[in-house]
C-alpha cells in the first residue's frame, strides 16, 4: 500500500531517498484537514440551519401570543369605554326624564296657583254683580226675594256657579294632560338613552368580536409561518450536513483509494 510505504518512510526519515512519499504526505495531509474541514462546516451548517429555524418559529409564536395577548386587551379596553359611555348616556337619559318631571312640578304648581286665583275672583265677580242686582232692585223699590227679580238673581249665580264648575274642570284636565305629556317625554328619554346605550354596547361587542378574529387570523398564520421556517431550517440543516459529507468524501476518496492500493510512485533503489 503506497501510503503505508510513504508514511513508512516519512516516520523512518528517509526523505532525501524518497522524495515524492513526502509529497504525498503532504497531499494526504491536506486532503485528511480538507475532509475534516468539510464535516466541521456540515455539522456547523447543520446546527446553524437548526438553530435559526427554531429561533424563527419560536420568534413567530412569540410574536403570535403577544398579537392574541394585546388584542385581547384592546378588546377589553373597548367593552370598558362601551360600558362607560352607555351608562353615561343612561345617566344623563335618567337625568333628562328627571328634569322634565321637575319642569312639570314647578309648571303644574304655577297652574293651580293660577287657577285658584280665578276661582277666587270669579266667586268675587259673582257677589259682586248679586249685589248690583241687589241694589239696582232696592233702590227702584222693587223687592228681590219675590217674583222676578229673585228668578233673574238666581239665574245669575247658577250660571256663574255653571261657569266655575267649567272653569275647575278645564284646570283639572289643563293638569292632567301636563302630567302625561312629561311622563311620555320622560319615559321617551328613558327608552331612548336605553337604547343609545344598547346599540354603543353591541356596535362595541362586534368591533371586538371582529378585533379578535382578525388577531386569531394572523397569529394563525403566525404558527404556521414559525412551522415552515422550522421547516425550512430543518432542510438547510440536512443539506448542510450531506454537504458536509460529500465534500469530505470528495477529499478522502483519492487518499482511501491509494491506501486501498495503486501505483507505487517510490523509485526503485538502482534509479
Amino acid at each position: 500500500m503506497n501510503f503505508a510505504k510513504n508514511l513508512f518512510n516519512l516516520i523512518t526519515g528517509n526523505f532525501a531517498a524518497n522524495h515524492v512519499a513526502r509529497l504525498q504526505w503532504i497531499s494526504t495531509a491536506i486532503g485528511i484537514g480538507s475532509g475534516l474541514l468539510k464535516l466541521y462546516q456540515g455539522y456547523q451548517g447543520k446546527k446553524s440551519a437548526e438553530s435559526g429555524g427554531t429561533a424563527s418559529r419560536e420568534a413567530y409564536y412569540q410574536n403570535a401570543q403577544d398579537l392574541m395577548h394585546y388584542s385581547g386587551m384592546s378588546a377589553e379596553a373597548i367593552m370598558g369605554a362601551a360600558h362607560r359611555n352607555a351608562a353615561t348616556i343612561q345617566e344623563v337619559g335618567e337625568e333628562n326624564a328627571q328634569a322634565i318631571m321637575r319642569a312639570f312640578e314647578r309648571n303644574i304648581a304655577l297652574h293651580w296657583t293660577q287657577a285658584t286665583e280665578e276661582k277666587r275672583r270669579h266667586i268675587m265677580g259673582e257677589r259682586v254683580m248679586a249685589g248690583g242686582i241687589r241694589a239696582m232692585a232696592g233702590a227702584a223699590g222693587v223687592q228681590t226675594n219675590t217674583g222676578t227679580p229673585l228668578n233673574y238673581l238666581y239665574a245669575q249665580v247658577d250660571e256663574g256657579i255653571r261657569q266655575r264648575k267649567y272653569m275647575i274642570l278645564k284646570h283639572h284636565e289643563t293638569a292632567f294632560t301636563m302630567e302625561a305629556e312629561a311622563n311620555d317625554k320622560a319615559h321617551l328619554s328613558r327608552v331612548e338613552a336605553s337604547a343609545n346605550a344598547s346599540v354603543m354596547m353591541e356596535n362595541a361587542a362586534a368591533q371586538a368580536e371582529v378585533m379578535q378574529l382578525d388577531a386569531q387570523r394572523q397569529a394563525n398564520a403566525m404558527y404556521r409561518a414559525g412551522d415552515a421556517a422550522m421547516s425550512q431550517g430543518q432542510s438547510q440543516a440536512k443539506s448542510s450536513m450531506w454537504g458536509g459529507l460529500l465534500g469530505a468524501a470528495t477529499s478522502f476518496a483519492p487518499i482511501f483509494g491509494d491506501w486501498l492500493g495503486g501505483s507505487d510512485p517510490t523509485p526503485s533503489p538502482s534509479s
